[in-house]
């Protein structure tokens, strides 16, 4: 895909900002009310197993159920056909900003207060997620799945790994140093 494309007669592709063994995320805006989300494309032609297409259809279903100010809403999900290919796309909300990983590249060192105040942020989130029922587990808190808005607010994202204590299996997942 590529920027000025449109999926559904409603989201026009902007720039791919991510890509994955099995796909692709991008920022796009909806053409309905010109607001910015991001597509997360799963592309099952370039699946080895179903393992990641259940992952994908894990991470709709639980984010269709999240409501909390920190983690990006949820907005629709839907099957789309691309030369040829099947692909499955998940639309949230966008988050303008940058992650912790992009910081600490840019050479950007926070004071001990403001790592307090994210910590909090983030514990607050696992609270929440925690809480809820059945309890979800991300699975993949790292650097580059927590977004630092212009306001200084704190987002977890990328709820691939993520499982509810619904379903089952011993399945590893996550960025090694961080699981």
């Amino acid at each position: 895909m590529k920027a000025g494309d449109i999926l559904r007669h409603r989201y026009r592709i902007e720039e791919k900002i991510g890509a994955g063994a099995q796909g692709e995320t991008y920022r796009a805006a909806d053409v309905s009310n010109n607001i910015k989300v991001v597509l997360k494309v799963f592309d099952f032609s370039r699946s080895e197993s179903w393992g990641g297409f259940e992952r994908f259809e894990i991470e709709a279903g639980v984010l269709r159920g999240i409501d909390h100010p920190k983690i990006p809403n949820y907005v629709d999900q839907f099957e789309s056909k691309l030369d040829g290919r099947t692909l499955f796309v998940l639309v949230q909300e966008y988050i303008a900003g940058t992650t912790i990983d992009q910081r600490v590249s840019t050479g950007k060192r926070e004071s001990t207060a403001e790592i307090i105040r994210i910590a909090a942020d983030l514990l607050d989130i696992i609270e929440y997620l925690q809480s809820i029922s059945p309890i979800v587990i991300h699975r993949d808190i790292n650097p580059k799945n927590v977004i630092i808005d212009d306001s200084g607010t704190t987002f977890l994202v990328d709820f691939g790994g993520v499982q509810d204590l619904g379903t089952n299996g011993p399945t590893v997942i996550g960025t090694p140093g961080y699981t």
